[in-house]
């Protein structure tokens, strides 16, 4: 197999010459602004061999041990843990030797990975996490069946795009953000099912279009070419281009457009949180034993100790909330140019440029004009969702609380990407699972809590990076073990001796502090 560098930069020069016109030169000269806004890896060495080790997870705490995945033995024999321990902090004090947080985590058929983490049945990744069935790509995160994708932040079944945020379907495309089903688009936000676009803004089904004003196929032709030309100059000299994000900052506020929209009358639709507090409390009785007293909320703050934030912001158009989670660089929006999705048709159909503005354009001055279609809604529904509450994103689903990337799944508060999943809480990145609380990059888990880069588990507690467990406890890099503690499996009559202790030490904090200090990610490097 070639090096990888020398692939990704024959993939590299193809991809410039698509989109700019010609290769720009070497691909890691652009590194530094490939990486910009997306989410940081860390490189650290392990505590076996001390060798570079890269994870796309950054929550551990620093003092914890680490170890790359290929060093790891998942048959190792261990000593038995303390099981005349009284508390919890005994019990930990006999096995916490064995927990190293894994890095350079590389699954199914992968080959030709540099400095990555997180990877699934992927080829040619540089310095690039979080990715399943993808090729050819280079200072990325968060990806899914995609190839020839460089600066990626959410990039779905996509090729040959640049520097693109959350996208779906798209190709050949440079800054598009929070688009689906586009081609050969620069600089836009929002669009779907569109194709030769610069410059524009939650358009539906458009074509040739710059600043959302529609042109004749020569006339987009023309000022694209111009365009470009001075993007590709711009990129040479300085080794990067703005963002779009970026461009909309640095414009001039103007709000002549957007005074002018009437808003249709937005449909009240009916909220129940007590839906989701039923459900909450039904978690609980199954993964602590008993319901935990009082509201949801009241549990909050612990429930968001490790996961994404939610913020809200007022409409530019009509100073109501707007929701907006952190993924897909899209806290870097500016906070004063946001739409409510109910907004975005109106904004769509009122705000574009003139004729005379478009053909003007220069791409170095381009925030002196942007400024008044510069908008953007961080919100999207689609499908059939109901009792969506403070959550930005949703797609066909129900009693959603405090949560956002929310895909098919039902009965979730306080998280990120419950995709296929139902009574969850407290999570990020949580798949195909149910009756869970803060559990993280994991996959199909059955009533589980504090479980990070964990697969097919059931009734497990505090388990990292693990596969086919079923009621275990504290167990790290292992597979296929049951009623264990510690990585090591001490029946069932003991386990639930032991797990009887911990979960009435757990439920006991959490029912008179509404928190719990211990979790996955810190568990790692608590001090005897």
């Amino acid at each position: 197999m070639p090096e990888p560098l020398d692939t990704l930069q024959q993939r590299w020069d193809a991809t410039c010459k698509i989109l700019l016109g010609e290769p720009i030169g070497a691909l890691q000269d652009y590194r530094e602004w490939l990486l910009e806004l997306t989410e940081p890896l860390h490189h650290t060495a392990s505590s076996i061999s001390g060798k570079k080790t890269t994870y796309y997870v950054t929550k551990y705490e620093k003092n914890s041990k680490r170890i790359s995945f290929e060093e790891i033995d998942f048959a190792k024999n261990y000593p038995a843990p303390n099981m005349d321990a009284k508390n919890i902090q005994e019990l930990l004090n006999s096995i916490s030797g064995r927990f190293h947080y894994a890095g350079n985590i590389i699954l199914g058929k992968c080959g030709a990975i540099e400095k990555s983490s997180n990877l699934q049945n992927s080829f040619y990744m540089l310095e690039s996490g979080n990715y399943d069935g993808c090729k050819y790509t280079a200072y990325s995160t968060v990806g899914r069946f995609s190839e020839d994708s460089y600066g990626g932040n959410g990039i779905g079944n996509s090729s040959i795009v640049l520097k693109c945020k959350e996208t779906f379907e798209n190709k050949r495309c440079l800054e598009a953000w929070m688009s689906q089903y586009v081609s050969d688009c620069y600089y836009s936000y929002a669009l779907a099912n569109c194709s030769d676009c610069m410059f524009c803004f939650h358009l539906k089904g458009k074509k040739h279009c710059i600043g959302n004003l529609q042109l004749t196929p020569e006339q987009y032709k023309q000022i694209k070419k111009k365009l470009l030309s001075q993007m590709l100059s711009y990129l040479k000299e300085h080794k990067r281009l703005p963002s779009l994000a970026e461009i909309a900052r640095n414009s001039k506020l103007d709000k002549s457009i957007i005074e002018k929209i009437k808003l249709p009358e937005s449909k009240k639709e009916k909220k129940d949180l007590q839906e989701i507090e039923s459900a909450f409390k039904k978690a609980c009785k199954l993964i602590f034993g008993k319901e935990l007293p009082g509201k949801i909320d009241d549990y909050g703050k612990w429930l968001s100790t490790n996961k994404r934030e939610i913020k809200s912001y007022k409409s530019a158009i009509s100073g109501k909330p707007v929701f907006i989670g952190d993924y897909c660089a899209l806290f870097d929006l500016p906070k004063d140019r946001l739409l409510g999705a109910d907004e975005a048709p109106a904004f769509a159909q009122a705000a574009h440029l003139s004729l005379e503005e478009v053909q003007s354009l220069e791409f170095s001055k381009i925030t002196q004009i942007l400024g008044k279609i510069a908008y953007f809604s961080p919100e999207y529904y689609e499908g059939a969702s109901a009792n969506i509450i403070d959550t930005p994103t949703a797609m066909d689903s129900s009693n959603c609380y405090k949560t956002f990337a929310t895909v098919w799944a039902k009965y979730c508060a306080y998280g990120f990407w419950p995709r296929s999943s139902e009574y969850i809480f407290g999570f990020d990145t949580c798949l195909s699972s149910s009756f869970c609380i803060n559990c993280y990059n994991s996959t199909s888990l059955t009533r589980c809590f504090e479980m990070d880069g964990c697969a097919n588990c059931s009734d497990s507690y505090f388990c990292h990076n693990s596969e086919s467990l079923s009621n275990c406890l504290f167990c790290f890099n292992v597979k296929a073990k049951h009623y264990a503690i510690g990585n090591v499996e001490v029946g069932k009559e003991k386990y639930e001796k032991i797990k009887k202790m911990v979960l009435e030490e757990i439920a006991k904090k959490l029912e008179k502090e509404k928190k719990l200090e211990l979790n996955i990610y810190n568990i790692g490097s608590l001090k005897k």
